[in-house]
């Protein structure tokens, strides 16, 4: 409440600061997931005084692009070294994954609109590709899972539909990591029954 109390202050001294912390609340979203939840509060308070829900969906848009960006490059290029390609693959992986969650909860929150459905089907999409690849591209099947996982976690519940569909991939794939991600993500509206 402080915090909230101290950057609107800020924010009525100067009113070019929205797009600014708006900037650094998405970033801490991703980054810091464990506090995600307040910053998506603060998000919410801001758009209830100052209708910023536009500069939001260009925040998610600019992120979009950005991510696609560095998933088309091949992070080996940058990184000669195994270990920092590892390291840097690990958190590209992590951030994504805070991303996509960071998506489902501005969108459940009602700040910004058909991104979650379309982020699903573009997940499904790029796995259906990764399975055309020989071999199959399992490293990036097992983040787009993660991504859906930690959505549906949310949820408590994944439809039918996806669960049909994580199905056939499963039944494609001998990659036990994968199979077991899968089954998680299947099997969760049981376990919550």
């Amino acid at each position: 409440d402080e915090i909230v109390k101290n950057i609107l202050e800020e924010i009525k001294k100067d009113s070019e600061l929205i797009d600014i912390t708006i900037s650094c609340l998405f970033e801490k979203c991703i980054l810091q997931k464990s506090y995600m939840s307040c910053y998506i509060q603060i998000l919410q308070t801001l758009d209830e005084l100052y209708k910023i829900k536009e500069k939001i969906q260009k925040q998610v848009t600019v992120y979009t692009q950005l991510f696609q960006k560095m998933q088309d490059e091949t992070v080996e290029e940058k990184y000669k070294q195994q270990y920092v390609f590892l390291c840097e693959t690990n958190k590209l992986t992590d951030n994504y994954i805070c991303f996509c969650e960071t998506i489902y909860h501005l969108e459940e929150k009602q700040l910004i609109k058909q991104m979650y459905d379309q982020m699903i089907q573009t997940f499904l999409n790029k796995m259906d590709s990764c399975l055309q690849e020989d071999p199959p591209n399992t490293k990036d099947i097992y983040k787009y899972l993660s991504c859906m996982e930690n959505i549906y976690l949310q949820k408590k519940s994944c439809p039918l539909k996806i669960k049909q569909h994580l199905k056939q991939i499963q039944s494609k794939l001998k990659d036990k990591k994968i199979i077991f991600k899968i089954m998680d993500i299947v099997e969760l509206n049981e376990s919550v029954l």
